[in-house]
């Protein structure tokens, strides 16, 4: 019996709640990271006698973890499958403490931007071992119901922990740094994780054995639900603000609605899962996106683009769970560390793509109409996921079938 079967036997049993606990805060690290140093962003500049150049460094500041996530991914993707994975977990979750105190006690523009491209390194640890241990020790509806709350976990700290490094901010803002520290309790339980059996030296495969075509669906699908997600993350406000919305409450608001929606689906994506197929999930996600974003395009009421942000929200929720269950259902545990490293590449790829595709579309057509077209993109790949489950099904959309119909 392997370990995985080992904690998902009884799904409540203590152990197996832990483990999950512990992956599911875990999981939060990457965008606990990202939200408590964007509120600070413009009281750090105005503390600094050259704004010019402080504007600048503080882009690259904010930029630094994603760009050290990037070069290495491929690595500790190898690292996680050639070595213990909590090993990798331990060394990231200690990392991300450090890099906190020492941004701290060195607060400089350059003492930043090198603690924040050590913060990568430990990012990318964290990262790679979470998704690959939540492959490793979970199979099936459990395994979905953890991805689900990951997600969940992830979109709470992006809706409440800019509110709460903005009021920390007020009274110092070099302690943010000092909540990366919140990392250093996580570390005794991850000692407690169990071991896997790992290849010896000489006796592991390449990851050339490894099908990769089915794995890129899954990306695609995370890549491109990434790009989606930045149009609202970057625009949105500016979207609002030329409709007449110009207070920051109705912002921030607007921004932190999607949040809400997305938590709750993501915690109910593990029943979802029972009853549809990867590929129809997809199509739901990306219908929904789809529908959001076309109401966004012609709505200048302010409820109604509410309720378009909480469809989003709903998609986003549905999305990034499916496509980490989709590819951890394709991979065995000796390749999981680095096709979830995939996983992780393809959300830094939406990212850095995001930006530059947005601009040039905002500066052409405007924004209303750049919101109508990502709507009709994510109809196609709607239409694309829907089309595939029926004319090539998978064999996850066959069990999904018999358990829609209650069979077997």
């Amino acid at each position: 019996m392997t370990m995985a079967h080992d904690l998902e036997s009884d799904p409540k049993n203590s152990a197996g709640g832990r483990v999950g606990a512990l992956l599911v805060l875990t999981s939060a690290l990457p965008i606990f990271q990202a939200v408590l140093i964007t509120p600070i962003l413009s009281i750090v500049r105005d503390a600094d006698s050259q704004h010019a150049f402080a504007t600048f460094a503080l882009r690259c500041i904010v930029a630094a973890p994603a760009v050290s996530v990037l070069f290495l991914l491929p690595f500790f993707g190898r690292f996680a499958d050639r070595f213990q994975r909590r090993h990798i977990l331990i060394f990231g979750l200690t990392l991300y403490a450090v890099s906190g105190v020492f941004i701290y006690a060195s607060p400089g523009l350059i003492s930043m931007f090198a603690g924040r491209l050590l913060l990568g390194v430990a990012v990318a640890c964290v990262m790679t071992a979470t998704a690959s241990l939540t492959g490793d020790l979970f199979r099936g509806n459990e395994r979905n119901r953890i991805l689900g709350l990951q997600y969940a976990a992830s979109a709470a700290v992006g809706m409440l922990f800019p509110i709460i490094g903005g009021l920390i901010a007020l009274a110092d803002w070099h302690l943010v740094f000092l909540f990366y520290l919140i990392a250093l309790p996580l570390i005794l339980p991850a000692t407690r994780l169990p071991d896997r059996i790992v290849a010896a030296p000489g006796e592991e495969r390449s990851f050339r054995a490894l099908a990769l075509k089915p794995l890129l669906g899954s990306y695609a699908l995370l890549a491109i639900g990434t790009m989606v997600l930045w149009l609202i993350t970057i625009q949105l406000a500016f979207h609002l603000s030329g409709l007449g919305y110009t207070s920051p409450v109705t912002a921030g608001i607007a921004l932190g609605t999607p949040c809400l929606s997305g938590i709750l689906v993501a915690i109910l994506y593990g029943r979802v899962k029972r009853h549809l197929s990867f590929r129809t999930i997809a199509a739901a996600a990306f219908l929904l996106m789809s529908v959001s974003y076309g109401a966004i395009s012609v709505t200048t009421s302010l409820p109604l683009l509410i309720f378009a942000l909480l469809l989003a929200g709903a998609g986003f929720g549905l999305n990034q769970p499916n496509c980490s269950a989709w590819l951890l259902s394709q991979v065995t545990t000796e390749f999981a560390g680095r096709a979830a490293a995939g996983l992780t590449f393809a959300v830094c790829v939406g990212q850095i793509a995001a930006p530059l595709i947005y601009q040039a579309l905002i500066t052409s057509i405007g924004s209303a109409a750049c919101f109508a077209v990502v709507s009709f993109a994510c109809l196609l790949v709607a239409l694309a996921a829907f089309f595939k489950s029926r004319l090539a099904p998978h064999p996850d959309d066959k069990l999904a079938a018999r358990s829609a119909a209650g069979i077997g």
